[in-house]
């Protein structure tokens, strides 16, 4: 015969269909109080289990990964024809000329991609979606990233829903 505990574990354990469960259920499931949410204690060791969990963000791009983007440009490649073509009928400033134009707009274009993508990645930073969580009774405004299961999430007109959730009490709501 199992002791409480391990008919506790055990039942802490059974996997249940949360879009099919009754909010009891789950609640019970996920041992969150709909009241109080988690405590703060219990939110941090459930993060530091799960780690973690980044945003997609584009990731910055380095020089060299600019320059092989710029490199496929159908411009260049013309540029490149135009030049080799004037070198081999004797037109050598003209081909002169285009090997130049075709190296500095390589350059310039794989510089400015560079920064473009330093900026965006710099930018994302600040973009970091943020919700509202009830956790030991008091509402808390914490990252996406670090919502756990078991949060309760607090959402008003114009959020963002930040993670797969189950509806647990609207008033209103509408998808639009």
């Amino acid at each position: 015969m199992p002791s409480p505990e391990q008919a506790d574990s055990r039942r802490v354990r059974r996997k249940i269909n949360p879009a099919t469960a009754s909010v009891e259920d789950l609640l019970a499931h996920l041992a969150t109080d709909p009241a109080a949410g988690l405590s703060p204690k219990e939110a941090e060791r459930r993060l530091s289990a799960s780690g973690v969990k980044p945003l997609y963000r584009t990731p910055a791009r380095s020089f060299a990964d600019c320059v092989k983007a710029v490199v496929k440009e159908p411009a260049l490649w013309l540029l490149l024809a135009v030049s080799l073509i004037s070198l081999f009928f004797d037109r050598v400033a003209l081909g002169l000329v285009c090997l130049a134009l075709g190296a500095g707009n390589t350059a310039l274009s794989a510089f400015f991609l560079y920064r473009s993508s330093a900026v965006d990645a710099a930018l994302a930073a600040y973009d970091a979606p943020v919700s509202r969580v009830l956790r030991g009774r008091r509402i808390c405004r914490v990252g996406a990233s670090e919502l756990v299961r078991g949060d309760i999430i607090l959402f008003y007109p114009g959020d963002m829903i930040p993670a797969d959730c189950r509806l647990l009490r609207t008033d209103g709501f509408v998808v639009s």
